[in-house]
């Protein structure tokens, strides 16, 4: 039943990322992203700043402005950069002197708007890159090696999985899951771009970004003492659990084709 819901979520959701993708101009496309940037960062203050409503409310318009670094870099380092900085610790102001989570709060304010909002504007801008073409096809890869690479690893590692990768931090990953993902994402780079050096190098990192991003989500996860970040998405859970690789990924991927 579990893997029917997982399953059937994934259709559904190829479906509509279809339709924003191959029917609707590219800004839907940004829109839709920005959406899950703003949505993500607000799923992660449940946790963190549940108790601070102010910084709820702000966190992910903070994402979003991170956001627009790809598209305005002189108006964001300018005005929004110091906002993002500055604003913070004005906000943190507001709680009581003897709150022991000032300062978690305080990383949350200035790291998850860095971590959700900058790494996601990548995938917004790569939209657009170059040309609406070009940028069409890398949004394309960028989903296709997630999704393909993350379904091996759940599958191939919940069948055939026996050695533990990292057991303190996420215990149902495995080494055989995790040769699974590299493969998945050498294999979808070189069938999608051809093979050659450069593009097996680039393979290999957005592995590597695949895993990262999706270990490091664990970590927070097992830190926060939570398994999903929600139930949005029926066996797949919520926003961020969603968007941990591929945020990291489009950011990875963003800063090999800027080099």
């Amino acid at each position: 039943m579990a893997s029917f819901k997982r399953e059937a979520t994934a259709i559904f959701g190829i479906l509509i990322i279809s339709i924003f993708l191959f029917f609707l101009p590219p800004i839907y496309f940004q829109i839709l992203t920005f959406l899950f940037i703003f949505l993500t960062s607000f799923e992660i203050c449940l946790f963190l700043c549940n108790d601070f409503l102010l910084l709820k409310i702000f966190v992910p318009f903070f994402s979003i402005s991170w956001a627009f670094y790809y598209f305005s870099q002189e108006f964001f380092l300018k005005y929004l950069l110091p906002l993002n900085l500055i604003l913070p610790f004005f906000l943190i102001l507001f709680k009581k002197p003897e709150s022991k989570e000032r300062t978690l709060q305080l990383f949350s304010a200035i790291s998850i708007p860095i971590l959700i909002g900058y790494f996601g504007g990548a995938l917004a801008y790569l939209r657009i890159m170059e040309n609406k073409e070009i940028g069409l096809k890398i949004v394309v890869y960028i989903l296709i090696v997630v999704w393909v690479s993350d379904s091996l690893a759940y599958y191939i590692g919940k069948k055939f999985g026996k050695k533990k990768i990292s057991p303190i931090i996420s215990p149902n990953k495995t080494v055989e899951g995790t040769l699974a993902l590299f493969f998945g994402s050498i294999i979808v780079t070189i069938i999608y771009f051809g093979f050659t050096i450069s593009n097996l190098i680039v393979g290999l990192a957005m592995g590597f970004s695949n895993f990262f991003g999706d270990l490091f989500q664990s970590y927070c996860k097992r830190t926060l003492n939570i398994k999903d970040s929600g139930k949005i998405f029926p066996g797949h859970g919520g926003f961020w659990d969603r968007t941990d690789s591929l945020f990291f990924s489009s950011y990875i991927f963003y800063f090999i084709k800027s080099l």
